[in-house]
């Protein structure tokens, strides 16, 4: 069966040697988008209390029916602890949030009840519980309320609060620094002549290693000589936990290779032709990762996908992503000898139509669905071999 895994078995060992990011206890506003390190538990009853869930008259159920007349003997405002019981006969005044009063096992609502002179008219029966959160009924004591490994958004923020919490333990988001080099890139919306690209990839890098689960910093575009490659690695490896550099790699000579290969532990690989070439390592003094991508947008968000995604996962600490098994509606051939990455979109009835593109483009990217990794040596997969691959929407892969 065709598959997506890691570009060889250095890879591998790589990944294997990425360890997860060591947690935090960050404030509720820092810990968005980043992980929950560790089950969060109720360290009390959710709520501590039984709590007025509507304004009415707390009262005994069982002294309503009919139409019956109790005495008001107190009044509870939200915020404020009750300073009298409810017994036979008797009512107390409460606001929507105020703690149930002792005795008390209902809240009767205003639309049954009319108030004058310190007594009030209860209208027909009014059921146990009505209108009360029981105290422990939205979470006992000891049980967890956030699962390790979720992913903080507002929902989880709310859980946090409600119990009292300011500050949470998380795992933080990588740090991903994109470094986009080549003489010929500008800024997009910079004015640009004849001989002259926009930077798209270092856009689009930043963008999925932000979907990936990261916190990106682009840097460039930089000019490709070696003394203003070297110069922005080393800034950059204060504030990094992983560097994702693009271009200056094509050949041996290039700025970006000629630098890696001298102060990094780096292995460039050359298998997948369809791509262009990639590297991946350590810098051999700071232990930061590093992944040298092609200048091509297209190009490196493929290898991002396959290379660099599963880098932030390891740093997250999430297990590695589902690969997704479909079948080939039509054959995937290479005119070189080597299919390399390649890309398929889905249909009906989990079937993938590859992109026809062998060299991938953006649009392509906008069509595809899923990356498909085989090779090398074969030129032909026909139709209805079944292949699996990574999606790439990166949350696809853990709930398919």
């Amino acid at each position: 069966m065709a598959q997506v895994n890691g570009p060889d078995k250095g890879f591998e060992q790589m990944l294997a040697g990425i360890t997860t990011l060591e947690p935090l206890d960050v404030t509720l506003g820092d810990a968005r988008g980043c992980q929950i390190a560790q089950d969060v538990v109720a360290s009390a009853p959710m709520p501590s209390f039984s709590v007025c869930a509507a304004p009415g008259f707390a009262v005994r159920s069982q002294d309503t029916g009919g139409s019956v007349e109790l005495k008001v003997v107190d009044e509870v405002p939200a915020g404020y602890a009750p300073t009298a019981a409810v017994t036979e006969g008797t009512a107390i005044k409460v606001a929507a949030g105020a703690q149930l009063p002792a005795g008390a096992d209902a809240v009767a609502p205003l639309r049954q009840s009319t108030a004058e002179q310190g007594v009030v008219v209860i209208r027909g029966s009014v059921a146990p519980g009505c209108d009360v959160i029981a105290e422990g009924a939205v979470a006992a004591e000891g049980q967890v309320l956030v699962a390790e490994g979720t992913t903080v958004d507002a929902r989880v923020v709310g859980v946090l609060a409600s119990m009292g919490s300011a500050r949470a333990l998380v795992r933080p988001r990588p740090r991903v620094v994109i470094v986009s080099v080549g003489a010929e890139l500008r800024q997009a919306g910079a004015d640009v002549k004849d001989g002259l690209l926009y930077d798209a990839t270092g856009w689009m890098l930043a963008t999925a290693a932000d979907e990936a689960g990261a916190l990106s910093y682009r840097v460039g575009p930089i000019g490709d000589d070696v003394r203003t490659v070297a110069d922005t690695l080393d800034d950059q490896l204060v504030r990094a936990d992983l560097i994702v550099v693009c271009g200056g790699i094509a050949s041996p000579d290039d700025s970006v290779r000629s630098h890696l290969e001298q102060f990094a532990d780096v292995s460039f690989d050359d298998e997948l032709a369809n791509v262009g070439v990639f590297g991946y390592g350590k810098f051999d003094d700071d232990d930061i990762p590093v992944v040298a991508l092609p200048d091509d947008p297209a190009s490196a968000f493929v290898l991002f996908t396959a290379v660099v995604r599963p880098i932030i996962g390891a740093m997250l600490g999430r297990p590695p992503e589902r690969l997704k098994s479909v079948v080939l509606s039509e054959p995937l051939e290479s005119s070189g000898g080597s299919l390399g990455l390649r890309l398929a979109k889905l249909s009906g009835g989990g079937k993938a139509v590859p992109v026809t593109s062998e060299r991938p483009t953006v649009l392509d990217l906008m069509e595809a669905d899923l990356l498909i990794r085989v090779g090398p040596g074969a030129r032909t997969i026909p139709a209805g071999a079944s292949v699996t691959g990574l999606r790439l929407r990166p949350g696809a892969n853990r709930t398919a």
